[in-house]
């Protein structure tokens, strides 16, 4: 009985018009190899065994008279990628990650900050919320294990992740010794012979030092980019999205609300110059239960308050008019 109806959906919007209308008629539709024991017994819980294992993704278009489907069966999404990689992938995508598939755009990011923001953003924007833009919590760095997915889907997708130079430990704090153990504020020659230990920015930006990534351009190829903390801030380099968003709002007294609301213990480091102390305020953020709660109450007092003028960095701005640059490609087409 569900087949049946799903087919009559499928003759009815997409097979009637492609056939009888002279206007552009553009859909998509996921077909599953099987239908899934779930559906059949009423459960709401569809999303979670839609998409594994899949057999094709159309996209059909009156384009030329021409219609598209994009193979996605197993073995196609996992091709010589390590098995790993693709049971993670597989996994991920389960809890939620499916509706990717029917998105105009994806967003991934790394951590909950960037995530709760963003979504606010694009809600917000009329350049954005016109759109179906899915954003993705990957909760580290593994944006790199849906390359292959990304590529095949062919929507614009956007990579954010953090620099994440690698730094000793009396760097960032900690005892080691033969050193006096600070946090250090990541300055141009500071960069010299400094990598990422970030795995995402190791995948794209291959084996570039941290100097040579911020000296060149952001990785773009086809429907990706990748963005990155690679600008300088206020004579600092960042390293996560926190202290760039805290060197970037260095001068808010909004943002110096929110940290001090969530440590009061870093009331001087906000109060005396925190552009100089931004690694150690989102060092000491990043305890515990800090990091959401930083993530919260940004978002409270960006939603309550109408003046808060924060401001995200600009390598976020940059991969935010990526996306909207492609999709006005494919509108006009």
């Amino acid at each position: 009985m569900f087949k049946e109806i799903f087919l009559s959906f499928i003759k009815d919007t997409i097979l009637i018009p492609l056939v009888t209308s002279n206007k552009p008629v553009k859909t998509e539709a996921i077909i599953c190899e099987e239908m899934p024991k779930k559906w059949q017994t009423g459960s709401s819980n569809i999303q979670t065994k839609l998409v594994i294992p899949l057999i094709f993704k159309i996209d059909i278009t009156t384009e030329n008279n021409n219609s598209k489907n994009v193979a996605l069966n197993d073995q196609i999404i996992q091709g010589n990628n390590d098995k790993k990689n693709f049971q993670y992938l597989k996994k991920h995508i389960k809890f939620g990650v499916s509706e990717m598939f029917f998105s105009d755009a994806v967003i991934f990011v790394e951590g909950i900050t960037e995530y709760v923001l963003l979504k606010h953003v694009m809600k917000e924007n009329e350049d954005y919320n016109k759109y179906y833009i899915s954003i993705f919590l990957l909760n580290g760095a593994y944006a790199q294990k849906y390359e292959k997915l990304i590529k095949i889907l062919n929507i614009p997708a956007l990579i954010i992740t953090d620099i994440d130079f690698k730094r000793e430990n009396f760097e960032k704090n900690k005892d080691q010794d033969g050193h006096e153990k600070k946090y250090l504020q990541m300055t141009y020659p500071d960069l010299e012979n400094r990598k990422s230990t970030n795995g995402c920015i190791k995948h794209y930006y291959e084996d570039k030092t941290a100097k040579e990534i911020i000296d060149g351009v952001y990785y773009k190829k086809d429907n990706l980019m990748v963005t990155c903390q690679k600008d300088e801030i206020q004579g600092y380099y960042a390293t996560s999205f926190e202290e760039a968003l805290i060197l970037t709002n260095c001068n808010n007294d909004s943002l110096k609300k929110v940290i001090t609301r969530v440590n009061g213990n870093l009331t001087k480091c906000v109060e005396e110059n925190m552009e100089k102390r931004s690694y150690e305020i989102q060092m000491r953020l990043s305890k515990s239960k800090a990091k959401s709660e930083f993530a919260n109450e940004i978002l409270y007092e960006v939603i309550t308050n109408d003046q808060h003028g924060i401001e995200l960095p600009k390598y976020i701005i940059y991969g935010l008019d990526f996306i909207k640059e492609k999709l006005g490609e494919k509108d006009e087409l």
